[in-house]
């Protein structure tokens, strides 16, 4: 659905959650059960009139509260009651959205653990044992430095494979390096479509010993971020990780606790989740004008400002609907090209039921569809046909006994196409501006230097290989070559600048995307497709989240320029990285 306009802030707090441990003085928080804490997520405003509200209620315990209905709360505009009825108020949970658990588990594996390697990693196999629905877990293990020994993933006998495989580090603690390391690995953001929250479990028996980060750094990398933070034995520094225990701070003198308080962290991250709340509704608010909006629980003994939720919205452009079922907020025609894939999502205005869709195309060979293993109120569609073909697309709400149909056209592609004399490969390459592009990541296999994401052959088609830059410096066939840095800010400005050409850039939809693959439109036929990389020590990250192409141009001795773009932003930023990096390249005519 499109959003009209994003009107009250993201509030970057935290979630007012205070964990108790041995080491750990109770705070004097009020104990009636009836006291509930508010945690603004966002206020935004979508067409034809809804209001969105996200947010997390917690205890006097800081305890997530995840029982609440519709009923329980009660919404003012402009200091007048909203009626839940006439305004079809309706509340969601994580379950009926797109939500993913981020968490990093972060491993002390340096030589004063010593013998006591196995209990921790039978502790960290019990927690990935305990893994809940929508959560991903990465594990990293860190002496002299972070080293990621298994990225994001819910497969818990692949996390344990992992886990078996921890050996004892190096004779030097780089915690807080470690901790800025583990805090880069996710964003906590909120839409309408998709919810990303993160959670990072850091495990020490000592102190930062090696001193080449501060903690000022560290804190500064998980500043608005949840960490449980578990120290062990009496050489660790309480203070510091206290302070960096965003989430709760835990202190052990046995390493046969450490299994019991990993259960109870990853409770208090279930909970947490399980304590989110979409609410949603039609406001009755006209015009190009201002209001303010406050949402309360009913009987809440607490009345401080934590208490409420308040805010601000504009209805410029809002206006009436009666009950019906609609597709990507109203469209009625789509062109694609043969091959292209487009995603469709479908609301249903003023229902009486929950919603439950159906899908179906009036000509399965002209246009494909298929559901959403996410949720049957999206779809992708596919130009399975030929130029001048059409189909219709009709979405039923079955339990509103509602549908809308839509028509899609096959229209003439904008692409032409180069096979590689080399190998045979054909390619995609479209024109923008003055630059011709290969459309598609390159395929074509060096000998050394180049690899394909995960070992896993299956990537190639989609993702291309990833290459080193001295492969990637000769990897484009004759008449074609890596782009300069010039030549990457040449294209970037062309699509309006690096804040928001990765929308243009990128694929449309999330088909290969994670959601909620803002801003994307691919306006510009570039289909630029999240392939990760490869790390210097041969990890892979990232795929499906983010684009990293090589440029030509050297940033000093050991690291060359590349641009990216990412899912959950519309950007198309630069940076550096070290020449032994694994990245997708794209080449430009010569």
């Amino acid at each position: 659905m499109k959003k009209l306009t994003l009107f009250a802030v993201m509030l970057l707090t935290g979630f007012g959650i205070v964990l108790t441990s041995c080491n750990k003085d109770d705070d004097n928080n009020p104990s009636e059960s009836s006291y509930y804490i508010l945690n603004e997520h966002l206020i935004e405003t979508e067409l034809p009139c809804f209001v969105n509200i996200m947010f997390e209620v917690s205890d006097a315990e800081g305890k997530g509260v995840p029982d609440l209905v519709t009923s329980d709360f009660r919404v003012f505009e402009d200091d007048q009651a909203v009626s839940p009825t006439e305004s079809a108020m309706t509340i969601k949970k994580k379950d009926a959205i797109d939500y993913t658990i981020k968490t990093v588990l972060l491993i002390d594996n340096s030589a004063s653990v010593g013998s006591n390697l196995n209990e921790i990693k039978t502790a960290a196999i019990n927690l990935v044992n305990n893994i809940v629905s929508q959560q991903e877990i990465a594990v990293y293990v860190f002496s002299e430095e972070a080293v990621l020994i298994q990225d994001f993933t819910s497969n818990v006998a692949t996390l344990i494979s992992a886990i078996n495989n921890i050996s004892l580090g190096y004779a030097t603690t780089n915690l807080y390096g470690s901790i800025v390391t583990g805090a880069s690995r996710w964003e906590d953001f909120y839409s309408t479509t998709s919810i990303q929250q993160g959670f990072m479990i850091t495990l020490t028996d000592g102190s930062d010993t090696q001193g080449s980060t501060t903690l000022s750094e560290a804190l500064a990398a998980i500043e608005g971020k949840k960490v449980f933070t578990v120290g062990l034995g009496s050489e660790q520094d309480v203070s510091a990780l206290k302070q960096l225990g965003t989430a709760g701070y835990y202190s052990l003198e046995n390493y046969s606790e450490l299994s019991d308080q990993f259960r109870e962290i990853q409770d208090e991250i279930s909970a947490n989740a399980n304590s989110f709340y979409f609410l949603y509704y039609m406001s009755p608010k006209r015009g190009n004008i201002d209001h303010t909006i406050s949402l309360s629980i009913y009987d809440n003994t607490n009345n401080s400002s934590s208490g409420f939720i308040n805010g601000q919205f504009n209805s410029d452009g809002f206006y009436s609907v009666q009950q019906s079922v609609v597709i990507n907020d109203g469209v009625e025609l789509i062109q694609l090209f043969p091959g292209n894939d487009f995603s469709l999502t479908a609301t249903t205005y003023l229902p009486v039921n929950n919603p439950s869709y159906t899908w179906q195309s009036s000509n399965s060979n002209v246009v494909s569809v298929t559901v959403s293993s996410s949720g049957n109120d999206k779809a992708v569609i596919s130009a399975v046909g030929s130029t001048g073909q059409s189909a219709t697309i009709t979405v039923n709400d079955v339990t509103n006994s509602l549908s809308e149909t839509i028509t899609v056209n096959i229209v003439e592609s904008p692409y032409s196409q180069f096979t590689d004399p080399r190998d045979g490969q054909t390619y995609d390459i479209i024109t923008i501006g003055n630059q011709t592009w290969f459309a598609e990541n390159l395929r074509f296999n060096i000998t050394s230097g180049c690899w394909v994401y995960d070992d896993n052959e299956s990537n190639v088609n989609t993702y291309g290989l990833l290459y080193n830059k001295a492969s990637a410096a000769i990897a484009c066939p004759d008449g074609w070559h890596l782009p300069s840095g010039t030549e990457w800010n040449t294209l970037v400005d062309y699509l309006g600048g690096p804040a928001t050409a990765g929308g243009s850039l990128k694929e449309a939809g999330t088909v290969h995307w994670k959601v909620p693959n803002v801003g994307a439109t691919n306006s510009s036929y570039f289909t630029a497709l999240p392939g990760g990389m490869r790390t210097i020590d041969g990890n892979y990250i990232s795929l499906e989240e983010s684009s990293y192409f090589w440029s030509s141009t050297q940033s000093g001795v050991f690291d060359s320029y590349f641009r990216r773009m990412d899912y959950d932003r519309g950007t198309a930023v630069y940076g550096y990285l070290d020449n032994e990096t694994g990245l997708s390249v794209r080449c430009i005519r010569d």
